[in-house]
């Protein structure tokens, strides 16, 4: 066993989550799957249940649940018989892409690790971010949402700034993916298509030109890639990253108490198409 300062790493994980510092307690975890693999099958329960709690306390409810029901499986219970696997069951909402939903509660801005990133439950989507970009997000109406994000300009070799804009269209309307792609190529002047793998995956990318927009930068030219993302049932634990509590200045005992939290529609959710 993995040891530091004379303390096992699991029991220390458990000390330091005791002791309100939850992602240093998370970590230890992830140290020892480091070292020993990541394969949880080969881990015992009591050890399992420890890395569900502490997923509980870095806002990780979707990845807490898996670990649980894993731990109850292999030792021959039901996930109902540990009492914490209730407190992550209890946040969660059934979102219904024929509803509408604010951006509010579509989009969610979130820092780990100095790093940002744009989140969308409902959506199953992770987007990194820098600090410094503009972000602007819709909400979820007739099936769509948007979100527009604004990176740092780029130099031109002759010191002209070139401003980008990146839109995201998600859509969740079980609408076809050729006429996905058709509805693009009618609102795009496109001038190039090829389809090209990413990791596996297959993106459609169209270039398009409008040379009579933006004369003073030599026209307006982009990208519009799209894809599309079948639904997995662990899906949104794939997006989850550990975040702290907010820090409270207060001395004394606190409570905390798990935000709810939307998920994916199960029932109509068959794909999503990105553009």
């Amino acid at each position: 066993m993995l040891y530091e300062n004379n303390i096992p790493r699991p029991f220390r994980a458990r000390l330091l989550i005791g002791a309100a510092k939850m992602l240093e307690g998370y970590y230890q975890h992830k140290l020892v799957f480091s070292i020993y693999g990541d394969n949880l099958n080969a881990y015992p329960a009591d050890f399992l249940s420890d890395y569900a709690y502490a997923c509980i306390m870095v806002l990780m409810p979707n990845t807490s649940m898996e670990i649980f029901e894993l731990a109850a499986k292999n030792r021959m219970l039901s996930p109902r018989s540990n009492g914490l696997h209730a407190s992550p069951a209890k946040v969660f909402k059934d979102a219904d892409v024929r509803n509408t939903y604010t951006y509010q509660e579509v989009w969610e801005i979130m820092q780990s690790n100095n790093n940002y990133y744009l989140r969308s439950r409902i959506l199953g989507s992770l987007l990194p971010l820098v600090s410094t970009w503009n972000v602007q997000t819709a909400g979820l109406n007739s099936g769509r949402s948007l979100c527009v994000i604004v990176p740092d300009p780029l130099i031109s070799k002759n010191n002209n700034s070139i401003g980008i804009t990146i839109m995201i269209e998600f859509n969740v309307n079980n609408q076809s993916y050729d006429d996905f792609l058709k509805e693009k190529r009618n609102t795009f002047p496109i001038v190039e298509q090829t389809k090209r793998i990413i990791g596996s995956h297959e993106y459609d990318i169209m270039i398009f030109e409008d040379m009579e927009k933006y004369q003073n930068m030599g026209g307006a030219r982009g990208y519009c890639i799209a894809t599309r993302a079948e639904y997995k049932s662990k899906s949104n634990s794939g997006i989850e990253i550990p975040l702290a509590f907010n820090d409270i200045l207060e001395e004394g005992l606190h409570y905390y108490k798990l935000s709810d939290f939307f998920q994916q529609d199960k029932s109509r959710y068959k794909h999503c198409l990105f553009g």
